[in-house]
């Protein structure tokens, strides 16, 4: 979506990786593997560990807003901006962050999450997240159940199991959450 709405990461003047270094290893590929696809795609322009770039790591633990408005404000002159967020609350906060500081204009900021929840999908129907990527967790059964067999039976389980997921964007939602059709509010 970078060449499509900005036309290019030269018409960049941010890219964001959040994460959260409390929910371990397995949650932090979230926001390694956006990184891996992006240096593949770009180059180190868009690498938070390379210097120089246009990227930056942004920690948010439990507080969702304050490390998104630190950021935000250290580069002020920021238009065009790029979002991967681990999970939706994280989300909501770079949103209430860019609100409060009066720079929020959801046609030049690109939000990509994580999670598909009942806070992401409100902010995909409204336009504040552009995408996330769906957990799906009502086939979580599929999953579950066999490891609990295997286990039951003396069976090796794998350490991890990676889900299935869905791109939700504003185009498919409805054919994942048909009826379903909260906004977020800002009540």
């Amino acid at each position: 979506q970078i060449n499509d709405v900005y036309g290019g990461i030269e018409n960049i003047d941010r890219i964001y990786y959040c994460w959260n270094p409390n929910f371990g290893e397995v949650v932090s590929y979230r926001m390694w593997g956006a990184r891996k696809e992006m240096v593949d795609a770009f180059g180190y322009v868009a690498d938070f560990a390379a210097d120089p770039s246009i990227a930056v790591q942004v920690e948010v633990e439990n507080d969702f807003q304050s490390p998104w408005m630190d950021v935000l404000a250290k580069y002020p002159d920021d238009e065009n901006i790029v979002v991967f967020s681990p999970y939706e609350a994280a989300t909501g906060g770079f949103y209430a962050a860019a609100k409060t500081l009066g720079i929020w204009d959801a046609d030049k900021m690109l939000v990509l999450s994580c999670g598909g929840d009942d806070l992401g999908r409100p902010l995909l129907r409204s336009g504040i997240s552009d995408a996330t990527a769906g957990w799906v967790p009502e086939t979580y059964g599929t999953y579950v159940i066999p490891l609990v067999l295997a286990n039951m039976y003396g069976k090796p389980v794998p350490s991890v199991t990676y889900l299935q997921h869905a791109l939700l964007t504003q185009e498919n939602l409805d054919d994942y959450y048909p009826g379903e059709t909260a906004l977020f509010s800002e009540e």
